[in-house]
């Protein structure tokens, strides 16, 4: 799915067959340097999610809050 920042009222959109491949390639990709390297790559800077974010019409912000969630927290 891409949600839609381009109007006042953000909307869902279904993807097309290029941009699902190139969102299952990153996948992968942060997927298998996690498991290289474990969260502490994350921790340091290595790997860095490329999420785009305009405050002026929230682009991005929930998006960051869902990637924000999956980081394990230290006890």
């Amino acid at each position: 799915m891409i949600t839609d920042y381009s109007t006042s009222s953000v909307t869902q959109l279904a993807s097309d067959t290029e941009h699902q491949e190139l969102i299952l390639e990153f996948k992968e990709e942060l997927h298998n340097a996690l498991v290289e390297g474990g969260w502490d790559q994350f921790v340091q800077g290595l790997i860095i999610p490329a999420i785009p974010l305009i405050l002026k019409n929230k682009l991005g912000i929930s998006e960051i809050k869902r990637f924000l969630d999956l980081i394990p927290t230290r006890s």
